[in-house]
């Protein structure tokens, strides 16, 4: 509410000073003036002075009336109250921390790290994303990106199916994966890798990338390129297991995820400066890099492509039990804090298992390649090159 001239005193139970008058303490106030004149008046006033318009002034944000004629938003309050009080005070986002918000049970949760050491969260009974508060995160269709609840998920969700996103270039992805992680350079590993891709059906050639981590981590980039931790084949045991592996990534690029994670941000349609839009593009490579090699796609995309990647084992000749042994080797060498995307839920693990275990008769004659798999990787004393 405006501070108009009155015969009572701005403030009730506050008597005016003995120097004070009602015009006085709206002077420099009134928000239709200028800002030099504003901070003219501030200026000559005393420091008291200063503190009570700066209360003021924020008073009349929160209600609503810092605008003659326009009145704020209750987004836009809320805003303000998090920012300066550190803090929700909105019953619609309080959150029952000991509950998963996806199934409502009381599961442990598994950080990922990628958010200020420690955030999103997931669910180790069901595999749902959460955040710092409790509150659910899903993954949008659109653009691969976090994002809270469902309103979030239909305004992210693309008009038309058709929609082709512009990837980010692949130069530009890989220098950001060349700064973030410690390449290793194993030429003879690169190749069995890049072989087991082709003998699954790729048309297309993949430059696999090591880098020198001992979590797992996996993800496919712009440019055709794999980013391979070597705590991916140290957990392995054979070679339909990194196969089921390949396959899983080259299943999420072809149904789109990947090209939507990467898209660039920076619009044609809009004039962006050189530098800023580099530092733009660089941030979010980063941010999606981060995301796909810790968080993934979210359980709906992951289960699905388990289910084609099986298919994928099946029609090159694996065994396809192989999938749920490779997917639990992860888990189990996975390390909390530093990415959760192999999480095995319990309804997950299920259908793997019964998808997996679903082999044609004619199809008996599988190969697992364990020993293969050993040669080509040196017996793991690439580890120790």
């Amino acid at each position: 509410m405006l501070l108009l001239a009155s015969e009572n005193p701005p403030f009730p139970g506050r008597a005016l000073g003995e120097n004070e008058t009602v015009e006085g303490l709206n002077k420099g106030v009134n928000l239709g003036e200028s800002g030099s004149e504003l901070r003219a008046n501030l200026a000559e006033e005393s420091p008291a002075r200063r503190e009570r318009h700066t209360l003021r002034c924020w008073g009349r944000r929160l209600l609503g009336v810092s605008r003659p004629g326009a009145a704020m938003s209750v987004s836009e309050r809320q805003s303000i109250l998090r920012r300066f009080l550190g803090k929700s005070l909105f019953a619609s986002e309080r959150a029952d921390r000991s509950r998963c918000p996806h199934c409502g049970a009381h599961a442990g949760t598994w950080p990922t790290g990628i958010v200020d050491g420690q955030g999103p969260w997931f669910c180790t009974g069901c595999g749902g994303l959460m955040d710092e508060r409790g509150r659910a995160l899903h993954i949008a269709p659109g653009t691969a990106a976090l994002s809270h609840g469902a309103r979030a998920l239909e305004r992210e969700r693309p008009t038309s199916p058709a929609r082709e996103p512009s990837p980010l270039d692949g130069a530009l992805v890989a220098a950001r994966i060349a700064e973030l992680y410690a390449r290793y350079d194993a030429p003879r590993v690169a190749g069995y890798v890049a072989d087991v891709w082709r003998e699954l059906g790729n048309s297309e050639a993949v430059e696999v990338q090591l880098v020198d981590l001992g979590e797992p981590a996996i993800a496919f980039v712009p440019g055709s390129r794999l980013v391979l931790s070597l705590g991916v084949l140290a957990a392995l045991e054979d070679e339909a297991q990194l196969a089921f592996v390949l396959a899983r990534e080259a299943c999420l690029d072809e149904a789109g995820w990947i090209a939507a994670r990467f898209e660039d941000p920076c619009s044609e349609s809009e004039p962006w400066p050189a530098w800023r839009a580099r530092r733009r593009r660089e941030a979010h490579a980063t941010s999606a890099l981060q995301l796909s090699l810790r968080v993934g796609f979210g359980q709906p995309a992951e289960r699905a492509a388990d289910g084609a990647a099986i298919e994928r084992l099946r029609a090159a000749g694996y065994e396809t039990r192989s999938a749920r042994a490779a997917l639990r080797a992860l888990e189990s060498s996975s390390l909390s804090g530093r990415g959760g995307r192999f999480l095995l839920a319990s309804e997950r693990a299920a259908e793997l298992e019964a998808r997996s275990s679903a082999v044609p008769l004619a199809s008996l004659e599988t190969k697992v390649n364990r020993e293969v798999y050993r040669r080509a990787v040196g017996g793991f004393d690439v580890f120790g090159a």
